[in-house]
């Protein structure tokens, strides 16, 4: 995120930045992603029907989760409304992608460390595998046939669609694709922040993505 919540691809779902500040980012570039206090800290993306996610998609971002969380399901990003939502645990700091808080798809193995920046990825693939990489490595995996209702609802970065389950540390580059990147791929997403190597196929599918770069627009185009 570049300091703002803009949505990188041409897609349009640009956030709304409520409340969060600015700070170095994780390759210790100033006002470069977004800090969440945990109170009342979020970015709110306009409905938009392309965010809502099936049976074929990816979340992936960079977290640098705070000590502590005052919310029950401190939420990093959902859509509400029996959609998607990823929570970490207060206790155990692991992250769970779960439909809408209503029912969990599935739980990392590995947990969060406070104040280090790590990349998250979360995929469901056509077969309904649904699989979490901490960093660039596999971490878990289930098969789970559960179904993602559509909706018009806000996306909420911080947030789980104003219930007040915010998200407490400072998030950078979060994506949303319409396909579940390979092991491969998500090895090289977990590269690109190297300036020199560019990654053409990681564009693909990307129908949503925040940098976090100083606002909140979406910079994605469709591939």
């Amino acid at each position: 995120m570049n300091g703002n919540a803009k949505d990188s691809t041409p897609n349009g779902n640009d956030g709304t930045v409520n409340g969060a500040t600015l700070t170095t980012d994780r390759k210790g570039e100033a006002i470069m992603h977004i800090v969440l206090n945990g109170t009342n800290n979020s970015i709110t993306v306009s409905p938009a029907g392309n965010l809502n996610l099936g049976t074929d998609f990816t979340i992936s971002f960079w977290a640098n989760s705070g000590g502590s969380f005052g919310s029950s399901w401190p939420t990093v990003i959902a859509k509400g409304a029996n959609q998607f939502a990823v929570w970490i645990s207060p206790t155990t700091r692991k992250f769970t992608i779960s439909k809408d808080l209503v029912a969990d798809a599935l739980t990392s193995n590995s947990s969060s460390n406070a104040g280090i920046w790590e990349l998250w990825t979360f995929t469901r693939n056509s077969s309904n595998l649904w699989s979490i990489y901490k960093m660039e490595l596999f971490d878990t995996s289930t098969t789970n046939a559960m179904a993602l209702s559509q909706n018009t609802n806000n996306v909420s970065i911080g947030d789980d669609t104003g219930r007040s389950l915010y998200f407490n540390g400072a998030i950078d580059d979060m994506r949303i694709y319409n396909r579940a990147l390979s092991s491969t791929e998500i090895s090289d997403l977990y590269n690109s922040y190297d300036p020199g190597i560019v990654f053409s196929n990681l564009q693909k599918g990307l129908i949503g993505q925040w940098k976090l770069d100083g606002n909140a627009k979406d910079f994605n185009s469709l591939w």
